[in-house]
This record gives structure tokens, sequence and C-alpha cells, in this order.
């Protein structure tokens, strides 16, 4: 009777507290904050339709996935059903077979209209890599289908990164410069559109009316003074406009100077090194200029970051500095948000050591500015809703190559792009890292590598050494007594 009694506040206690632990390392089988925040800010009704048989081992982390994210909102409806058993609605969805989740857009009727489809698979062989990005995917078909029209411009035409995803130091390439194909995955993530602009396609009269972006990645040559203005005139009619500096390409870098100075930053073009806190990569002299950013303010385009202040750093490759230049004009509001480790300086003359001419210090290697345009809101209401509010965005950063393929290696570099680009495009409620499960490279400094060395060589023998010398003694004056 006791074991009859005991199983049955068992089964009962588990049937009123059903929950589920996930111990995985990135929590796949739940949505991250930043997708939640995408359901949450939905303004049109979607379906989630997960085609799923009974029994099925992907099933189990697929569903409550979803279930979670549509407690959200009451916009975000989830169903399962089973391809086999529903051959109308499987039809109705173009659903060919179990193992798909189909994100559709509902309209006035409740009626499917746009379709997003995530290919899953029924078995967990097949679905391991889908489910290792998981969240990634959801939010990119989420972005896709509630902010349609989002397009993203790459200058070209001025020696920029190109986007080649191949092996970015190949010596038989023409151009042997880390390329920016990771950020254009990670823009694709967010549901922009990438397409490139040059003066062939309208950057010398006016920057395209669609344009959500405009990305200069690392231009090397001058750009003209058409394309100047006309990026200036776009950034002032409430544009969103992302530099990324190259500090060994002067001519571009002046020709951009009016740009900075129009919200009121100058950039140096010395390259930075620190003599300590670096990341290593070559194991030679110029890893110096690897240094981290290891300070950040509490402006929205580094939330990731300053959130793990102190326990974290962005990794910056040969990078310049910025300064105020004067006071920043009427309406700016201008932040630096990444300053560097302290004992860092400017290497002006190339030797990779610190030499008595230059100095020690904290710089500031990221600025961020924006400026509201156009009519202010003509009342209470007008200004609460946010309506015909457009601002002019400028994030600016001193490395090219912290966000190229090499940089984004680094998981803490590619946080910083997400929440700056969300920033730059007015979406700070969106702010926050999607769960995934992919493994990066470890990046470890000088002073990580001096301790990971003598730990390994000397102090984990020493210790081994020391506790069987206590544990003998001990023995032997337990005989001796």
């Amino acid at each position: 009777f006791r074991r009859v009694l005991f199983r049955s506040a068992v089964q009962y206690t588990s049937a009123e507290n059903n929950k589920k632990v996930d111990f995985s390392r990135f929590r796949t089988s739940r949505p991250s904050e930043a997708t939640k925040k995408v359901v949450q800010n939905l303004s049109r009704s979607l379906r989630v339709t997960i085609f799923y048989p009974a029994a099925n081992e992907v099933r189990e982390t697929v569903v409550p996935y979803f279930e979670e994210l549509g407690k959200e909102s009451s916009k975000l409806q989830v169903e399962v059903l089973d391809h086999a058993l529903e051959p109308q609605r499987a039809r109705e969805l173009s659903a060919t077979g179990n193992g798909l989740v189909i994100i559709a857009q509902l309209d006035d009727k409740g009626a499917p209209s746009q379709r997003e489809t995530l290919n899953i698979g029924t078995t967990t062989e097949l679905a391991q890599g889908m489910l290792a990005t998981l969240d990634t995917e959801v939010q990119k078909r989420l972005l896709t289908l509630t902010r349609p029209g989002r397009i993203a411009y790459f200058t070209t035409g001025h020696g920029e990164r190109n986007f080649d995803m191949g092996a970015p130091f190949d010596v038989n390439k023409e151009d042997l410069r880390a390329p920016v194909g990771a950020l254009r995955q990670i823009l694709m993530s967010l549901g922009y559109e990438v397409r490139t602009l040059s003066v062939a396609n309208g950057l010398g009269h006016k920057v395209p009316a669609d344009a959500g972006l405009v990305v200069v990645a690392g231009a090397t040559d001058a750009p003209l003074p058409e394309e100047v203005s006309a990026l200036s005139a776009y950034l002032n009619d409430g544009g969103h406009l992302y530099l990324l500096l190259d500090p060994t390409a002067t001519a571009a870098n002046g020709a951009l100077a009016p740009i900075l100075k129009s919200v009121g930053v100058k950039y140096h073009s010395e390259l930075l090194a620190h003599d300590e806190l670096f990341a290593q990569r070559t194991r030679k002299a110029a890893d110096k200029n690897n240094v981290l950013g290891t300070g950040f303010s509490s402006h929205v385009s580094v939330t990731m970051l300053s959130r793990a202040a102190g326990r974290v750093g962005v990794v910056l490759p040969r990078t310049g500095w910025f300064e105020r230049d004067g006071q920043p004009p009427a309406g700016v509001q201008l932040d630096l948000p990444i300053r560097t480790a302290p004992d860092t300086y400017a290497d002006t003359n190339g030797s990779f050591s610190f030499d008595s001419t230059e100095k020690k210090q904290v710089f500031d290697v990221a600025v961020v500015a924006q400026k509201a345009v156009g009519e202010p809101p003509k009342d209470a209401k007008e200004a609460k809703d946010n309506k015909n509010k457009r601002e002019l965005r400028l994030a600016v950063l001193g490395s090219v190559d912290a966000v190229s393929d090499l940089g984004l290696s680094v998981r803490t570099n590619g946080a910083l792009v997400q929440d700056t680009v969300k920033w730059l495009t007015q979406e700070e409620a969106l702010v926050g890292e999607v769960a995934q499960e992919q493994d990066v490279p470890i990046v470890h400094t000088k002073e990580q590598d001096k301790l990971w060395f003598w730990s390994t060589i000397l102090a984990a023998p020493a210790l081994v050494l020391t506790i069987g010398l206590l544990y003998v003694r001990a023995v032997r004056r337990r005989r001796v007594s």
C-alpha cells in the first residue's frame, strides 16, 4: 500500500509540475531574449504550423521552443500537425512532408498570405545542423515577414572589402585582406537584402530611397566628392550609415573626414598597440596591434558587451582611434562607446614596442551619433507614438578587421555587430543575443597564454607532488604511532 501511495504521489507531482530543464551550452531548445522581443513587437498576426508525427525525438525539442515563443504575444499562434493526418492543411501551406515548420503571416480574415519555411528534418542526424542555429533561423524568418523591404547597401569601387567566403589568406588571391562575408551573413540573418552601391548605380548622385542601411567596409581609395556629398545628404535626411575604417587608407579616411566632423569627431590613423594585453594570432611582434576593447559605455549599441563588462573584450586588429573635435553640433547626441585597455599606446613609428616619444593611455575606438530630423511631434500623443520620427544614425569603428571574417570568429565581435546594426536601424527593442550552438575559435591574450603554460608545466605537477608527499607523510605518521 505504501508503495502504491508513494508512486501515486510522485506521478501527481510530476504531472502538476511538468518542467523541462535544458543543460546544453547555449540552450537552443529555448528562444533567446532577442527573438522574444521580435514576437512581443509583432504588428500583424502570425501562425506557426509544425508538421511532426506524435512520437518523434526532434519534435520534443522543436515544439517546446515555439510554445514558449507563443506565450510572448497573442499575435503568434502555434499548432502542431501530422502531415499524414492533415492532407488538406498540408496542401494549403504547400507542406511536402513532416519535419517542416511553416511561419505564415495572416491577413485580416485569418488566412495565410506570405510564408517562410524551415526544413528541420525528422531524425536527430538530419536535424542537428538546423537545431544548432534554430533561434537564429527563426528570428530571420520573423523579421523577413514582419519587416519587409529591408535593404542594406555596401559601397564598392573604392577598394572596400569583398564578400569572398573562401579562405581569406589564399596567397593566390589578388586581395589578401580578410573579407566581410560574415558581416553580410549577419545582416541577412536580421532579414536584410544585401546589395552593392557604386557610382554606376547612383552613388555619385543620391543614395537609393529604399536604403535601410549603408555600409562602407574599409575603403582604401578616396571616394569622389560627389559620393561623399550623397552619403552626407542621405545621413542628414535621416539615413543610417556604418563606417568601418582602415587606418592604413589615408586617402579614403581624409575624404570621409567631413562626415565625422559633421558629428564632432576626428579620426587618427595611428595604429594602436599594447605590450601585454593583445590577441595572439601569428605569435609575432605584429600581434601587439591586435588590441582589446575592454571598456564600454551604457549606449544601446554595446548592450551585450556592457552587461558583461570586466569579463569580455572586443578584438580590434589594426585599429586607429577617435577624439572629440570641439562641441558636437546642435541636436547631435554623441557617444564613444568602446575604449581600449589602459597602457595602450599609438605605435607611431611602427616598432611594435613602446618608445619614450609615445604615450600610454586609454583610447576611444568607436563612435555613435544620432540626431532627430524632420518636423517635431505636434502633440504629446504623437511624440509617444513616435510617428513620423526620423533620426540620422551614424556608427563608426576604427578597425574594419574587427568585423571582417577574421574578427567575427570572436563571439564578442559578433555581439557588437548585432547590437550596433539594431541600434543603427532604430530597432533598440530587439537588442540581445540569439541562442546558437556553434563552436568558435578560442583567442587567448599573451597573459592568458603565460598563465596556461605555467599552470600546466609547473603549477599542476607541483600540486600533485605536494598532495602525494603530504599523503605519504600522513601514512608514515600513522604507522609510527
